[in-house]
């Protein structure tokens, strides 16, 4: 606190309910902290990864993101790709604290 740097560690879940094997290629965050501090952080893949996510699987994950305050919100999207059809959508990530 005294550095005025916090580290906040979450986990993610995504489950695929399709009947289609989908892949998240792309994620955008958006950060915003008490103190009126925004971030957004974008790029490939999540930890490194680009997982495929088969019908009825559970993928996840768990990451850490340093605020300059002690407490505030994100959200974003995932961009993905529905492997059998071509299509591309995005899954929302509603935002947490």
């Amino acid at each position: 606190p005294l550095k005025r740097s916090f580290a906040w560690s979450y986990k993610i879940a995504i489950e695929n309910f399709s009947l289609y094997n989908i892949q998240l290629l792309y994620r955008k965050w958006h950060i915003n902290d008490v103190d009126g501090c925004v971030k957004q952080i974008y790029g490939a893949g999540v930890v490194g990864e680009q997982p495929i996510i088969h019908p009825k699987e559970i993928y996840e994950y768990s990451s850490q993101v340093i605020l300059f305050a002690y407490s505030g919100i994100m959200f974003g999207y995932y961009e993905m790709i529905n492997l059998d059809t071509g299509e591309f959508f995005n899954i929302d990530i509603p935002p947490f604290n």
